[in-house]
């Protein structure tokens, strides 16, 4: 599992876990809740090593034990991860993980599922899940991480031990993404999100430069300097979708700055925003945004051409 360097607003919900370990009064189901991209998905990775580690101490996981290097690992036998970051979580997976739990630990004397983005379970799934936290199987503790405005079960939430996650400062992100050596010009990026570790993963993942160029590329083409045809040759079609959530978000920016709100200072931001409110006006950059929204909702469902589609809004922004 890779190593997560903790976020100082992170500090109190990974130090009161580990106090509760040490304590012995770990609830056996924990719901931890963040803002998307706030860190509660990396603060859980943190957790499960935590409360693996076969040694009790409240610095946390000593990073020593045959448990803490499985983990590092990815291999220990105790620990399944239900992962809805990326698709949604069947019922199929949910009876594999559980039929493993109730057998007894193979190594020290807990066995942990962490279930992420728990809301992406169907409802077969979270009704099965629901069962597992009712009639927990002995010494089996569920971690479960979501968005704090996604939608989970009331039910699953009441079996829970609620865990919400602080929302850090404009200065504290800054502050906490300088520190992360790997990382650079993320100063650009302030317009698509503010949270820190969409920020870093849209670094670590390589696409920050769609949303950094993305500005003055749409500026370009509202001024007549650059083709349909040249911007869709300057992504990959793997890519297509990040390029519509930048579209939706740039004209998200257009209207909150019609309202009289402040834009991140990034000159071409200005630029592309004044140049959209001029050459289109405020009504025809909410139905923009509505049919990005549509757009993004039809390609989670179907296999659209998406530089067809993508070349379609472009168009319709020059009508």
């Amino acid at each position: 599992m890779k190593q997560t360097l903790l976020a100082p607003w992170l500090h109190s919900a990974k130090a009161n876990l580990v106090r509760q370990k040490c304590e012995e009064s770990l609830p056996h189901a924990l719901l931890i809740l963040g803002r998307d991209g706030g860190g509660q998905h990396e603060l859980a990775q943190l957790n499960v090593k935590d409360i693996l580690c076969q040694n009790l101490s409240l610095d946390g996981a000593c990073g020593h034990c045959h448990s803490c290097h499985l983990v590092e690992a990815g291999t220990h036998p105790d620990f399944h991860l239900l992962d809805g970051r990326e698709e949604t979580i069947k019922i199929d997976s949910v009876r594999n993980v559980l039929k493993k739990v109730a057998n007894k630990p193979q190594i020290g004397s807990a066995k942990l599922v962490w279930i992420a983005q728990a809301a992406s379970m169907n409802i077969n799934s979270a009704n099965s899940i629901l069962k597992a936290l009712e009639e927990p199987p002995s010494e089996t503790f569920f971690l479960l991480t979501s968005d704090a405005n996604a939608q989970i079960l009331p039910t699953i939430r009441s079996r829970c031990v609620l865990i919400s996650l602080p929302t850090p400062s404009h200065d504290e992100a800054i502050y906490w993404l300088e520190q992360q050596k790997e990382l650079s010009d993320f100063a650009d990026l302030f317009w698509i999100s503010e949270e820190p570790f969409t920020l870093r993963q849209l670094i670590q993942t390589d696409k920050a430069s769609i949303y950094t160029n993305l500005p003055s590329q749409l500026a370009d083409y509202l001024e007549g300097h650059t083709s349909v045809n040249e911007i869709l040759a300057s992504f990959d079609v793997k890519n297509s979708h990040d390029f519509i959530k930048g579209l939706l978000r740039l004209m998200q920016q257009c209207i909150c700055y019609s309202t009289g709100r402040d834009l991140p200072n990034i000159d071409t931001l200005h630029r592309v925003c004044n140049l959209l409110l001029e050459r289109l006006g405020i009504h025809k950059i909410m139905d923009a945004f509505q049919r990005l929204q549509v757009l993004i909702a039809n390609t989670m469902r179907t296999n659209l051409n998406m530089h067809t589609q993508i070349k379609a809004e472009l168009v319709f922004l020059l009508k």
